[in-house]
């Protein structure tokens, strides 16, 4: 995909300010050459416009060129840089706008588009009646911070930390699964967890958790459930043959005494002795019943990012395989804050929302475009030439917004069916 400094020279193209650009070949702290793209008869020709180093040693650098040296050397002069360019450095050079206002007019162009040109949206995190939050290790903040967990030492238990990973190869659902590295040689359990809020809800209930695990290492990994009054309850041992376990294979199933305390834990457990890996891919923690009713829960967090909703599926009996509810089988409630009510849940079903977001407005050069290109630079090439009018840019103004007002008239993108606003 286009990232923005690609798009900022596609930008200054339209309008004709792209005097220049390329890969710097020597360079000092006052000069800048490059023998293949600053090629002019006259030294002076680039004087008084406004190199930009927008990748590689001095990224982010902007200098207005007081002189050259185009015709023998393919150089220019520039006030001294805080940091010398090297042949890693790229470079572009404007005599009209500068860096910062062709960023702007990107932006002004996202924001124009953000509510009409959505982008498709898809959220598996939620599994009906999980008490553990992104059970489906679906979603992260980075690569290294899955949302909800932690393998973190907890306060008052001899664990010892280790490293956990996105990884997008060995999974079990359908994005990514969280590959669990335990520390070299400890004397103690290390462990992937969640803690689980609302405690007071659940004591005295029977809580049965499962965990969908791939391990090579035999008797190493298992789930668990520990409440603050007491030790762990485990599941067996995954059986180290190289495979994802069966449902019933890694659980374990407590009662949660009266007394237990202001939380319990949630996750797998990797027993001490050697350093290995271990990935998972699904983990359920379920309240198997409150006050002789099932223990259902009706309401969730609607996951971030949606502007609208198309449809919502739940797993049918089979992992991975999703019927399309009814629009009677959901709502959305809550005004400042968002909740997806289901009435009637079947326990232990995943399920996914399919939807709308709004682009992301890129805030750095390598952030990728993911509105239609086209669109974005027309609207910001439109918008610097309005920033500054000059009698010369009647005709290109006239040409951009043919093309605008062309754009705009195909530019909302929808996805089939019914959908429910979320934003307006």
């Amino acid at each position: 995909m286009t990232v923005r400094s690609e798009l900022r020279l596609s930008v200054a193209r339209a309008i004709g300010d792209l005097v220049a650009t390329g890969k710097v070949t020597a360079a000092s702290t006052t000069t800048i050459a490059d023998t293949v793209n600053l090629v002019w008869a006259d030294n002076d020709a680039l004087n008084g416009q406004i190199v930009y180093i927008y990748g590689g040693t001095g990224i982010g650098q902007e200098r207005w060129i007081t002189d050259g040296d185009l015709a023998a050397s393919s150089r220019i002069t520039v006030p001294a840089m805080t940091v010398v360019c090297d042949t890693t450095s790229t470079f572009e050079i404007h005599k009209r706008f500068r860096v910062a206002e062709y960023n702007a007019a990107i932006d002004a162009a996202h924001h124009a588009a953000r509510l009409s040109m959505l982008l498709p949206k898809v959220d598996e995190s939620i599994i009906l009646d999980n008490l553990a939050s992104n059970g489906l290790m679906a979603t992260w903040a980075s690569s290294t911070s899955p949302t909800g967990w932690s393998g973190a030492t907890r306060t008052g238990v001899a664990q010892s930390a280790l490293t956990y990973t996105q990884e997008s190869d060995n999974i079990y659902s359908r994005y990514y699964s969280a590959n669990l590295t335990s520390p070299a040689a400890t004397t103690v359990t290390s462990a992937f967890y969640q803690t689980i809020p609302d405690f007071g809800k659940y004591l005295g209930q029977q809580i049965d958790v499962r965990a969908w695990v791939y391990a090579v290492n035999a008797s190493r990994v298992r789930a668990f459930i520990q409440s603050a009054a007491g030790p762990p309850t485990y599941s067996s041992y995954h059986d180290g043959e190289g495979g994802w376990n069966d449902a019933d294979d890694l659980y374990a199933s407590t009662t949660l005494p009266v007394d237990a305390g202001a939380t319990f834990a949630v996750g797998v457990a990797i027993s001490a002795g050697i350093q290995m890996n271990a990935y998972l891919g699904r983990f359920e923690a379920i309240c198997a019943g409150k006050n002789l009713l099932p223990g259902h829960i009706y309401e969730y967090d609607l996951p971030t990012g949606f502007v609208s909703i198309e449809k919502i599926e739940r797993e049918t009996g089979t992992h991975n395989v999703y019927k399309q509810m009814g629009l009677g089988d959901w709502t959305i409630i809550g005004d400042t804050t968002k909740r997806l009510y289901i009435p009637n849940p079947v326990s232990r079903r995943a399920i996914r929302i399919t939807g709308q977001q709004k682009a992301t407005v890129p805030t750095a050069d390598t952030d990728t475009i993911g509105l239609n290109e086209e669109y974005i630079t027309a609207y910001a090439a439109l918008y610097l030439l309005r920033s500054k009018p000059i009698k010369e840019d009647a005709y290109r103004i006239g040409l951009l917004a043919a093309q605008l007002d062309k754009l705009e008239r195909r530019k909302r993108v929808g996805l089939s069916g019914k959908q429910v606003e979320i934003v307006g």
